[in-house]
């Protein structure tokens, strides 16, 4: 996940996509307030899911900032590129009404542009209207299919996942966003298509990480389904990075969950008992994580107990025939 926007291919050299939403000309990861935040892309930062985050925080004020000045830009030029940088503002401060009806408006103008496509799409699921969200996303991954660095498809199933809901409420208990089911237990397990397939696997974790970056910009907790993406990417990480930072994304998967009780949210707190146990450095944690060694340790200490035992078992039982025998 890098912290700059990356160039969208195929509608505009300049162009980036950030957030589920994408601008034209308008970086805000690029344009630097004090103190501005930068990871390595190598590593794996929970700070790019973590909607509480230093990086979070930036990005929040920098929207604020500068929604006046792209509105003022648009002004000055008349551009719909502007425009439309504009209305990706107005989305992220909250103003949703007024940023769909912009990106209506811009779409009838400018039906082959996928970033308005896309804004459109992005706008109807703030709005709450998650099937017309959910075609404007499909038409946009026709226009750009490797959008959003290829992870579309994640998005599509969290729109249709939406959809399932609105007719059972109890769709999440039973059915997975991704497509995967990692375990029952407290420890999490990679599913065995998952655990046999690199790519896929690649592929998914990279899908999650980056949908959930963008997501995490618009949906603050509660949200089932954040919640239940965090716990899949969690679940990953463990295999893939370390239990620590698996740990605090369960941690917030819990947070974004919408109820204190379910099938899925006690499985949340196994693996919160799980990684806690495995992560704490206390003596209860320490001995839970080293059984094996302990047992071991144990049965060496019984085996040494026992040489000298069996000796004084032996002097017992000559001392006895010697009394009998006297």
């Amino acid at each position: 996940m890098a912290l700059t926007c990356l160039p969208a291919v195929g509608f505009d050299s300049v162009s980036s996509v950030l957030a589920c939403s994408n601008t034209y000309h308008y970086r805000p990861e690029k344009s630097r307030l004090d103190g501005a935040i930068g990871y390595d892309i190598a590593e794996f930062p929970v700070n790019f899911v973590d909607w509480t985050s230093e990086y979070h925080q930036y990005l929040d004020r920098k929207w604020q900032k500068d929604e006046p000045r792209l509105l003022a830009k648009f002004e000055k030029s008349g551009d719909f590129k502007d425009q439309s940088d504009y209305g990706v503002a107005l989305m992220h401060n909250g103003k949703t009404a007024e940023a769909l009806q912009l990106f209506e408006a811009l779409i009838k103008d400018h039906p082959d542009e996928y970033p308005i496509a896309s804004n459109l799409g992005t706008a109807y699921e703030l709005a709450g209207n998650n099937q017309r969200a959910l075609e404007w996303i499909k038409t946009a991954v026709g226009l750009h299919k490797d959008s959003h660095e290829g992870t579309e498809w994640l998005h599509i199933r969290i729109l249709e996942s939406k959809i399932a809901m609105e007719t059972d409420p109890d769709w999440l208990e039973n059915n997975s966003v991704s497509g995967y089911d990692f375990g029952r237990k407290g420890k999490p397990e990679i599913p065995r298509q998952l655990a046999n397939d690199e790519a896929e696997l690649q592929r998914v974790f990279k899908a999650l990480r980056y949908q959930l970056k963008e997501r995490v910009q618009f949906v603050k907790p509660t949200d089932p389904i954040v919640s239940r993406l965090l716990f899949d990417l969690s679940s990953i990480v463990a295999h893939l990075y370390n239990l620590e930072d698996a740990g605090e994304l369960n941690a917030l998967a819990l947070k974004y969950h919408a109820t204190r009780s379910g099938p899925a949210y006690e499985l949340m707190q196994k693996r919160f008992t799980f990684y806690d146990v495995q992560t704490s450095d206390s003596f209860v944690g320490s001995i839970t994580r080293n059984r094996t060694m302990f047992i071991a340790i144990g049965v060496l200490l019984l085996a040494l107990l026992a040489i000298p035992l069996k000796f004084h078992l032996e002097d017992a039982r000559e001392s006895l025939k010697e009394g009998e025998i006297d």
